[in-house]
Formats: C-alpha cells, structure tokens, sequence
C-alpha cells in the first residue's frame, strides 16, 4: 500500500457510510469534521441522533478494539451519551454494524413491538375498509329501496316515491 493510503481508505470509508446513513433517511448524516483535525471530539459520522458511529475499514478490522474506542469516546465526548456502534469493513467483505448485545436486544424490542403495532394497525385499517364497504352496500340499498320513478300524467311529470311497500 502506498504512504497515506490506508488514511485515505478510512475517509472515503467514513464518507462512504455517511452516505449509506443518508439514503437511508438521516438527512444531517456527515464525516465527522473534526477528524481532520485528528480529534475525538466527534464521532466518524455525525448526525445519527443517539448514536456515536465509528467506522474502521482494514484489511482485518479489530472490531472489539474499535467498540471500546467508540463507547469510551460516546460517553467521555458527549453533553448526553449515545450509543457506540462501530460500522467496519474488511477488505472484499461485507459491511458489519456492531453494537452492545443489551443494545442489539433493545434494537429487537423495539421492532418486535414495531410489527405488533403495524399488525394492529392493519387490523384497523381492514376494519375501517370493511365498514366503508357495509356503509356503501347499505346505501346502495337505500336507493334500490327507494327509487324515483316518472308517471306521465295530463298535467306534465308527477314524481312518486315508492318503496319496497309500495307508493307513499
């Protein structure tokens, strides 16, 4: 590897997953500026409320080295502490995102009770389309039931009401 280049492979990394943050909808998702600066006062990416993301791109990368890093710096660094989660990278492998396993347990609380509200929720959607159906068949009874009808009479159009029991 050539001098510099495993700097400049951490910074396009830290770009890189800044990006990723948002197209997935953290719009204020950014490079940690003060990186550039070589301090730990701000996370690799910054903008992911609640969480303090940092980022390692290695040929091997030393997660459980790069935990400690980022949760002593989201606790020491921060006016209110977040969450560590280290984004890492092998070289030719996958992206992996490492949190705390009591984190990785509130992470599935969250959906779990995420999918349960959306089950209601659709439950209550199907509700409110089935009673909208009942409300338009019971209408369209209505006007089965009562139909306006035109009699020719001497004196021009007479309009009757009738319904199923006859003409009122």
């Amino acid at each position: 590897m050539r001098p510099g280049g495993g700097r400049k492979k951490g910074h396009d990394w830290e770009r890189a997953v800044a990006e990723k943050f948002r197209e997935a909808g953290f719009t204020d998702a950014k490079r940690g500026l003060s990186q550039t600066r070589g301090g730990e006062e701000c996370a690799d990416v910054e903008g992911i409320p609640g969480w303090w993301v940092e980022t390692k791109h290695h040929r091997l990368a030393r997660i459980p080295a790069a935990y400690e890093q980022a949760a002593g710096a989201a606790f020491s660094h921060s006016a209110l502490a977040r969450r560590p989660v280290v984004v890492s990278r092998d070289d030719r492998r996958p992206p992996l995102a490492t949190v705390s396993f009591p984190v990785f347990l509130a992470l599935l609380a969250r959906i779990r009770d995420l999918e349960a509200r959306n089950v209601y929720l659709d439950s209550a959607l199907k509700e409110a389309v089935d009673a909208r159906a009942e409300l338009q068949r019971a209408c369209a009874e209505k006007d089965r039931l009562f139909v306006e009808t035109f009699d020719k009479t001497t004196d021009g159009y007479e309009i009757k009401r009738r319904s199923s029991g006859g003409a009122e």
